[in-house]
């Protein structure tokens, strides 16, 4: 851990401004931003509706947010042309944020406007933004306006968190497994950081932020660098861990341990292999992601340089006029300066390239991808174990996103916005919450129970490569408490390039109904064998095959938000009831001829798959083992 009882840097001593942002940066995306930054610096001179409160939930935050980044974004274009009114602007931000009396939605419901009534996100961000303003501005502000910007840090921010913790320590202090740990303790560290030698509170806020984000990196270290709550958390939380960790490096002049590991350098991956083509492919509420500055910034700083290349190649498609999430993406990538990849830059080992179908299971998260191959995949799966009991969880184990290129054609269905009941007692009532809104099978209309936890099992054979799972335990009771299932399990497997199966089996402890679900965005067209996905660039072609006459219903979702209506693919078992099923879907990118034959035995199942004029024969054991994948000779087809 870094010494913060010495001597620091002088100002600017946080992590941006340190590229001279008037000289700029050669990568295409610095200027881009920097011209958005000057667009963006005079409309905010020309608005001044800062204090505006969108009806919407946590709109405090939202307006905390915006905040951020009008002042980084004139504080950029400042220190970049020099001209007074930006300078000036940005100070009367600072006076605004002053006197907004409610910095909370939380204690702004609860009609108690006390500053130390809590110390939410809300706190983190607009810690961060005054911690920001006054190391970027501090040789720019006269004696009073640096008292009156640490008064407001003071009263506002450091004081009521000693405060608070002289109380008891608020829920998100040493959280493990929460965004809310290192947005609080990492924007309350940012301005212990900026007001060290100013402020007494100072010392002892640094020494609670580095008390708080211990465990929160040590639980990192258990899901090889994973996030539990998806990759808009991991967007979310991460920025405040590097904004951080950076700026206590470059303040102290010393090495940081919790940013110097393995397990951070692994984590600089996580959006990656859950975002082919920047598609997002992961699980639970934040199912959004675009690559941010701090992410490019941290793999500059940590010589992860595959990583940033990555993300650079990401960034120069991104639409700088379009608010993802309010983040302050041009005026930041403008005060970082990012530098180019070296030319001799070692490649990263860590997520070599493959030519063969990969699968890279997250241990201890128990989420994994699997892709026809690495990076740049034609064809994707990611796949949903590990355990219901995480933040922004739902119930959706066993489900899987499909991306066929850079477009996500099959999906589950989530949250389009955030309601009072999204996290209340209710939530598992909402549709998006619960397994029918999932990629999933589904046993007498329900699907896996909390809590469960389901763990993938690497699979690999010659050209073929997937995960299997047992969900057998999952799926909770039936009646009388009795389990519901004796087995149930599903395979994913991607053959070679030209495609997956996907085989569920479910064994009931006694007769009942069983479907698989299937939820799209694209336009659906019946086949003799399935169906087709038509999306807006690319298609998938869906065929399947049951132990008994299953029959597939297309129908629309009933989504929380109206507008935001899927389709649901329903794969359902025939009227009369039964004990064991088997179901496969295969899934083929383009418009192939395609079938899929599905074979049940006393020792397994036979699948027989037609692709074109290639087949291939998979052989399974009862709980989905592979007792092999081979070619089927043209004489025997």
């Amino acid at each position: 851990m870094t010494n913060t009882d010495g001597a620091l840097a002088s100002h600017p001593r946080l992590c941006l401004g340190q590229g001279h942002p008037a000289g700029g940066s050669p990568l295409p995306t610095w200027s881009r931003s920097a011209a958005e930054v000057a667009r963006r610096a005079e409309a905010y001179l020309a608005d001044s509706s800062y204090d505006e409160l969108h009806a919407t939930h946590n709109a405090h935050l939202g307006r905390a947010r915006r905040m951020q980044g009008r002042m980084l974004t004139l504080v950029a274009q400042w220190q970049r042309t020099r001209d007074a009114r930006f300078r000036d602007a940005a100070v009367a931000c600072l006076d605004a944020i002053d006197q907004w009396e409610y910095w909370s939605w939380i204690t702004w419901r609860m009609n108690d406007p006390r500053t130390d009534a809590i110390f939410d996100l809300s706190y983190g961000e607009n810690s961060a933004t005054l911690a920001f303003a006054y190391d970027l501005l501090y040789h720019d502000l006269s004696p009073a306006e640096r008292e009156r910007v640490a008064d407001i840090a003071q009263r506002r921010a450091l004081g009521p968190l000693i405060r608070i913790f002289g109380r008891e320590a608020p829920w998100w202090f040493g959280k493990p497994d929460t965004n809310w740990n290192p947005v609080c303790a990492g924007g309350a560290g940012l301005l212990a950081l900026a007001f060290r030698d100013e402020l007494p509170e100072a010392k002892r806020v640094l020494e609670l932020t580095e008390e708080s984000l211990d465990p929160f990196f040590r639980a990192l270290g258990e899901t090889n660098g994973g996030c539990p709550e998806g990759l808009g958390y991991w967007n979310y939380g991460m920025r405040y861990a590097f904004l951080y960790l950076i700026s206590s490096e470059r303040a102290t002049g010393g090495k940081h341990r919790l940013l110097r590991t393995d397990t951070v350098r692994a984590s600089l991956s996580f959006p990656l292999d859950f975002c082919p083509h920047g598609t997002a492919c992961s699980f639970g509420d934040g199912n959004h992601w675009v690559p941010l500055p701090a992410h490019r910034a941290a793999a500059e700083h940590l010589g992860a340089w595959e990583v940033a290349r990555v993300l650079d190649d990401l960034s120069a498609d991104i639409d700088l006029t379009v608010d993802y999430q309010n983040w302050a993406t041009a005026a930041e990538t403008v005060l970082w300066a990012p530098q180019p990849v070296p030319a001799d830059a070692k490649p990263d080992h860590g997520n070599p390239p493959h030519a063969e179908p990969l699968v890279t299971v997250y241990e201890g998260l128990g989420w994994a991808r699997v892709a026809d191959r690495w990076p740049s995949p034609d064809f994707y799966l990611s796949i949903r174990g590990g355990t219901t009991e995480v933040p922004h969880g739902h119930l959706d184990l066993l489900s899987f996103h499909a991306v066929v290129g850079d477009e996500r054609l099959i999906e589950n269905v989530t949250p389009a916005e955030y309601l009072d009941t999204t996290f209340g007692p209710r939530r598992y009532e909402l549709f998006e919450m619960l397994p029918q809104s999932k990629n999933v099978p589904l046993v007498n209309g329900v699907g896996i129970a909390r809590p469960a936890r389901v763990d993938p099992v690497p699979v690999h054979w010659a050209s073929a490569a997937g995960v299997r799972l047992d969900a057998t335990s999952a799926f909770g009771g039936g009646r009388d408490d009795e389990p519901l299932l004796a087995y149930g399990g599903r395979l994913f497997l991607m053959l070679g390039s030209a495609g997956a199966l996907v085989v569920d089996r479910l064994e009931l402890a006694n007769e009942g109904r069983v479907e698989s679900r299937l939820h799209t965005r694209a336009r659906v067209e019946r086949t003799a064998t399935g169906a087709r996905l038509v999306g807006e660039r690319h298609r998938l072609t869906v065929a399947l095959a049951a132990s008994h006459p299953f029959g597939l219903t297309v129908a629309a979702t009933v989504p929380t938000t109206p507008g935001d209506d899927a389709t649901v693919l329903r794969w359902c078992g025939p009227q009369e009831l039964g004990v064991d099923y088997w179901s496969a879907a295969l899934l083929v990118p383009g418009d192939a001829d395609t079938a899929v034959e599905l074979e049940p035995g006393a020792g397994g199942a036979r699948v027989s798959v037609r692709i074109g004029g290639q087949r291939t024969r998979v052989l399974l054991g009862p709980g989905l083992e592979v007792a092999d994948v081979s070619p089927v000779p043209a004489e025997e087809g």
